[in-house]
């Protein structure tokens, strides 16, 4: 992977796989879990829990053990009356189809709506019961067909504690799943230094005794961890403070038994439309939030692996990004999850109601390339019968049926949004050959924290919205130095180029780009190091293009072409062949990209072993791909 020196740029990262045996014994277990052990004895640690619908890879026997392959690489023994053997992984077809059938994942989908326009003493909305009616529609479509709902009057302190308190603890199995939505007024006090209590007002809060006829979040937070589901979201429509998140980083959806395990792990995840000094904020008379919500739970959330599911922790990114750059940041969502919930678990949206279908290429030894997840998804039981029939529709205009499963849908990119990120999970990785240039020298082991990545390069769409809110110069060169490479007309792009990468884009223009970023959404963006870019495309598996090892190809990137102009570009993930093994894309080819780090040709011979951070001091900032 060579490195350059050039003036083109783009901000990007990535996700894991790792090659499985072509013919080995593989087993699944027959109860809903067993415990892994360090030695063949009962006795020993546990290093592990194996779970029903996974496979694993059967290393050896010993006595009345069997030897696994577990997760991220580790070993452990398991009692052989514990587990089935299902025969050896053998040549599969050319094609296969298999069924992801969420059905099984969720016995029942629950709705809890409550929204109020007309209080008894704190005066109106006006749009409340309208957002209501919006999601309702929805959350029909996507699959939810029990609802209990509170509008104005009825939404009583009262009943609202009757719902949490009773109806719902009846009601809700293990297996279901809840949607909570609280649209109306809402209050924050801040009870120390930037420390807030919220509060929520139903329909008969007391204006001369707010706290008291009103829910605190903290009240709130215990109604929900006490219900029996596995996965509950609650969103609040409303500018909220107070609220007691805990934020952490998903699975990696390569991980083998990704969905296995946040299916099976407890979710209560909550999302909020803004701080406590926001103000809504509305776009022909609708509200952003809401618009953006529906678009993120219907599928443009979706992140990492495409799998045809948009996750709770998904879809708060999505809004918390999406509307602060619609808003100007004068609205920025929270999300996160609270207590009652486990680390990991995720709520789930799929507009593919029933079943997935999943069409996939495969060859008689695994492709470098070899994705994890779908090998996963390949391996769960169902009934494939009713598989390519999943239609329904809008319960309200039943002549409004969506159509049948897109396998489209899932093979190709998901719908962009700017800086959508894939976790880049802990670890070594090798970094540099032997058999590349001087400055690839030497190859190297580098620890790396975990970090999220862009998934693919900062397109025009992108690029403009920060020039349009912050009046910064448009990425042109000079006139007369390389002006033949110019793309855009002053500060506006040819119409049909939103999504082909920014170029003619400076090092410092990155770095404007990335504080902008930063100050609009609240979170820290920055260019990655060199050692971050390089793991993103190459992984840890000593990969020598980001897509494998075989030479390059035109399907697998844009490279090696006369300048002819913006024809020259493709549109960001166009290559889907040529995406890294963490599903980063664009690593190599079509425009190159920035980094943090100086450039330095010995800087691998100094290199620290963890989170190096490039030299000090230089001429040149490193650019990687192109």
């Amino acid at each position: 992977m060579n490195k350059n020196k050039s003036l083109l740029f783009v901000l990007v990262l990535i996700i894991t796989s790792f090659p499985v045996v072509a013919h080995a014994r593989f087993l699944r277990v027959k109860n809903s879990e067993i415990e892994a052990y360090a030695e063949p004895d009962s006795s020993s640690k546990v290093v592990d829990i194996l779970h029903k619908n996974e496979r694993y890879e059967i290393l050896e026997q010993k006595n009345n053990y069997y030897k696994l392959k577990l997760y991220r690489n580790n070993r452990g023994w398991v009692f052989t009356n514990d587990v089935e053997v299902k025969g050896s992984k053998i040549a599969l077809p050319t094609t296969e189809t298999t069924i992801l059938d969420l059905d099984k994942i969720y016995t029942n989908s629950y709705a809890v709506i409550i929204a109020i326009d007309n209080y008894k003493e704190l005066g109106t909305l006006g749009y409340a019961k309208s957002d209501a009616a919006y999601i309702k529609r929805e959350l029909r479509a996507l699959g939810f067909d029990n609802f209990i709902e509170l509008y104005d009057k009825a939404a009583t302190r009262a009943n609202i504690t009757d719902i949490f308190e009773r109806a719902l603890l009846k009601k809700l199995k293990k297996n279901d799943r809840l949607f909570v939505f609280f649209a109306g007024k809402s209050l924050s006090n801040e009870i120390a230094p930037k420390i807030y209590e919220g509060y929520i007002l139903p329909y008969d809060t007391k204006k001369k005794d707010i706290e008291e006829t009103s829910f605190s979040i903290d009240v709130l937070d215990v109604f929900f961890a006490k219900l029996p589901i596995r996965h509950l979201l609650v969103v609040y429509d409303m500018n909220l403070s107070g609220l007691s998140l805990r934020k952490g980083i998903s699975i990696p959806q390569s991980a083998p038994g990704y969905l296995l395990n946040v299916t099976s792990l407890k979710a209560r995840q909550v999302i909020s439309a803004g701080r406590h000094n926001n103000e809504m904020q509305f776009k022909d008379g609708k509200s952003i939030f809401i618009t953006t919500l529906v678009e993120g739970m219907n599928g443009s959330a979706e992140q990492g692996v495409p799998d045809g599911i948009v996750t709770g922790s998904e879809l708060g990114a999505y809004l918390n990004l999406k509307v602060s750059i619609k808003t100007r940041r004068k609205q920025t969502p929270y999300f996160g999850r609270v207590q009652g919930g486990d680390k990991g678990g995720e709520f789930m949206f799929t507009r593919r109601r029933g079943s997935i279908l999943v069409d996939m290429e495969l060859s008689d030894v695994r492709k470098d390339d070899f994705d994890p997840e779908l090998d996963f998804i390949r391996t769960l039981d169902g009934d494939t019968s009713n598989g390519d029939n999943a239609e329904f529709g809008d319960l309200d205009n039943p002549e409004a049926a969506f159509d049948n499963i897109d396998e489209s849908m899932i093979q190709s990119p998901p719908t962009l949004f700017p800086g959508e990120l894939v976790v880049i999970p802990a670890g070594d990785f090798q970094m540099g050959s032997m058999d590349g240039h001087i400055n690839e020298k030497p190859e190297h082991t580098i620890y790396l924290d975990p970090y999220y990545i862009g998934r693919y390069e900062v397109t025009n769409k992108e690029y403009k919205e920060f020039i349009d809110a912050t009046g910064y110069k448009p990425p042109l060169n000079v006139e007369g130095t390389d002006s033949e490479y110019n793309i855009w007309s002053g500060s506006e792009y040819p119409s049909g180029l939103e999504n082909h990468p920014v170029v003619n884009v400076s090092w410092y223009d990155a770095e404007a780009y990335c504080i902008w970023l930063s100050k609009v959404t609240g979170e820290h963006y920055r260019l990655p190091t060199e050692a971050e870019w390089e793991k993103a495309a190459r992984g840890n598996d000593l990969r020598v293009y980001p897509w494998g090892n075989k030479k390059p190809n035109r399907k697998k990137a844009n490279y090696n072409n006369k300048w002819i102009g913006a024809d020259t570009l493709f549109t960001v993930g166009y290559f889907d062949d040529g995406k890294s093994s963490y599903w980063v894309h664009d690593m190599s080819g079509n425009v190159a990209e920035w980094c943090s780090d100086w450039y330095n040709e010995d800087s691998y011979a100094n290199s620290p072993r963890s989170n190096p951070n490039g030299p000090e001091k230089g001429v040149n900032k490193v650019v990687r791909g192109g």
